[in-house]
């Protein structure tokens, strides 16, 4: 199956970043970006434009209007296009969209919390940005709110 790429415009920056939490290649179109510009770039990059201006989204014969301005809502209409696997959670930077790699301790030169290191988690550094994130309580909760958000569709289609 092929990945589908995505990118939303400056409307769902929120979005975007719920997205990449959930794996999906995701690129921002932030607002210093034109229409024009956003239409070229979804064009020549084969991505799905993700928007709330419908104008924008009929003008694109790639693209998904979200109808909600509520967050949890926009990922519940994003999920119920495209189902979320949760094997590629976490695997994409929030900031950059760049992918993660795992690192096991010890962690060499990377700036890791002493509390995280002392706990000898494994973290994940971004190949592009180089953030790096850990398992903590965050992601739990992440987690979480992304699988009541999947069952909620699950219980939609039984």
């Amino acid at each position: 199956m092929d990945e589908k790429l995505f990118l939303a415009d400056a409307m769902l920056g929120k979005l975007a970043r719920w997205i990449r939490i959930c794996g999906f290649d995701t690129c921002y179109a932030d607002s210093t970006m034109s229409d024009t510009d956003i239409l070229d770039k979804v064009e020549k990059s084969g991505r799905i434009l993700i928007t709330r201006d419908r104008e924008l989204s009929m003008r694109s014969a790639c693209s998904f209007l979200i109808r909600s301005d509520i967050s949890d809502d926009q990922l519940l209409e994003f999920f119920r296009k495209y189902s979320p696997q949760p094997s590629k959670f976490f695997t994409r930077c929030t900031v950059c969209n760049g992918k993660l790699d795992p690192v096991k301790p010890p962690y060499d030169d990377l700036a890791v919390p002493e509390s995280v290191a002392e706990r000898g988690l494994e973290v994940y550094v971004c190949r592009n940005c180089h953030k790096i994130y850990w398992d903590g309580t965050h992601r739990k909760s992440i987690e979480n709110k992304l699988r009541s958000l999947m069952e909620i569709i699950q219980n939609e289609n039984h």
